[in-house]
């Protein structure tokens, strides 16, 4: 909706704006993915079979990341 006098005027498009917030919400999917990854290790006990390695860890981020 747009209007003559809105009342925060940005000077963005609507399809700037609209690819920024999916852009941002994207980014946001490693950044959870890796604190819940590190709260299952925090709370696994140690001798525990879902204990993941370090590098187990490492590569479920980086197949994450590879679409960007």
């Amino acid at each position: 909706v747009y209007r003559k006098a809105p009342i925060l005027d940005i000077p963005l498009s609507a399809a700037f704006c609209s690819g920024f917030l999916h852009s941002f919400i994207a980014l946001g999917g490693p950044l959870y993915f890796s604190l819940f990854i590190y709260r299952h290790q925090a709370i696994t006990p140690a001798g525990s079979r879902f204990k993941f390695a370090r590098t187990t860890q490492l590569s479920f981020l980086a197949v994450l990341l590879i679409p960007y």
